[in-house]
């Protein structure tokens, strides 16, 4: 359920614009998962650091592990821990104050465990078609579509009690969010601006005026907001744009014209001054001050397309998300940041994002 429906329609190619070239595709090396490892004396747990891959699944979600070091794969922590799935089609993973949050669309409900260990230590349900979730202090902000014809709506929650204080009414299918300077960004998919909540009185301000369908932001090393616009069918010119939050002003904006769908999954870099997004079945990069698109892909998989995108904060190494289908294993290839392959290994069904701890 990644994208606007349920995840067996969104398994599409990406078309670019005349202005990006193709390049030849890259070789994707194998690595053979070790035996899993007894938890380290002295840590906290078993997933104290590593990788976290959130994987949609064909109707049950799954949470899959990856160890840089050692490369132990788990393909089901969750299930690992708990006897039981995490539930249907999870959307997202959001990590803060050792407890990890996971967004089970389908099950319309906000899980939490230990960050850790990835036991459950409590469930927050009752929402309706629940997206991406994002912290602040005491708060947490989660977007929920509601409905797929109507105005979205992001829940706040008291983090102390696990309930649900307040909610502000938004645009239609609210996805990613952001937070600078005590204001919450949200983009709205299938509409055309950014809602704007102020943290601190919990009121909506003046939306700001954005391309078509944004569903991805992140915020930069100077505070600039950059957002992935673009419709989910690929009928409206998509575009990448950076924004100041302070004025609201569209400061710059990059079209990516004629294509089939979407570009996705805008990420950025630990020092965040580089950005990357997927398009087309490749990976395209650009610095935050470059004057231009970028020619040419960082990765290009020629056929098989990305279903997710991360990048390690730590050591800048990309990880692509592969979904061939959602009634088989997915898998994920690590790309080093001048975009050659360094290995990849398999997850479970339908991986669609990462986390990195």
């Amino acid at each position: 359920m990644k994208k606007l429906k349920f995840p067996s329609l969104f398994l599409t190619g990406l078309c670019l614009s005349g202005s990006l070239l193709f390049s030849s595709c890259e070789k994707e090396p194998k690595s053979t998962p070790a035996p899993v490892a007894p938890t380290p004396p002295g840590a906290k747990g078993p997933y104290e650091h590593g990788v976290f891959v959130i994987n949609e699944g064909n109707t049950l979600g799954a949470i899959s592990y990856y160890n840089p070091s050692s490369k132990v794969v788990r393909k089901d922590i969750f299930q690992d821990e708990n006897n039981r799935p995490v539930g249907q089609f999870l959307q997202s993973m959001a990590v803060h104050n050792e407890k990890a949050y996971l967004v089970a669309g389908g099950s319309k409900k906000l899980e939490i465990v230990d960050a850790n260990t990835f036991k459950s230590i409590g469930v927050i349900s009752g929402l309706e078609i629940p997206r991406y979730f994002i912290t602040s202090g005491n708060k947490g902000y989660l977007t929920d579509y509601v409905t797929y014809s109507g105005n979205g709506q992001v829940n706040i929650i008291d983090l102390n009690t696990n309930t649900i204080t307040k909610t502000i009414t938004v645009g239609k299918l609210p996805e990613l969010m952001a937070i600078v300077e005590n204001k919450l960004y949200i983009t709205n998919s299938a509409d055309n601006f950014i809602s704007v909540i102020n943290l601190t009185t919990e009121t909506a301000e003046a939306p700001i005026t954005i391309g078509q369908g944004p569903s991805s932001l992140v915020v930069d090393a100077n505070k600039k907001l950059w957002v992935l616009c673009g419709s989910s069918y690929g009928t409206d010119p998509g575009s990448l744009a950076q924004v100041d939050p302070v004025t609201g002003a569209v400061e710059r904006n990059f079209p990516i014209l004629a294509r089939s769908a979407s570009p996705q999954d805008l990420a950025i870099n630990g020092q965040k001054n580089r950005l990357y997004f997927t398009l087309d079945n490749k990976i395209y990069s650009m610095g935050i001050s470059d004057a231009a698109l970028p020619a040419t892909p960082l990765v290009d998989r020629g056929t098989k397309g990305f279903y997710g995108l991360g990048v390690d904060p730590q050591e800048n190494i990309i990880y692509g998300a592969y979904a061939p289908d959602f009634s088989s294993e997915g898998k994920v290839i690590r790309y080093n940041p001048g975009g050659a392959a360094i290995d990849s290994f398999n997850v479970s069904v339908g991986p669609n994002g990462f986390v990195f701890k």
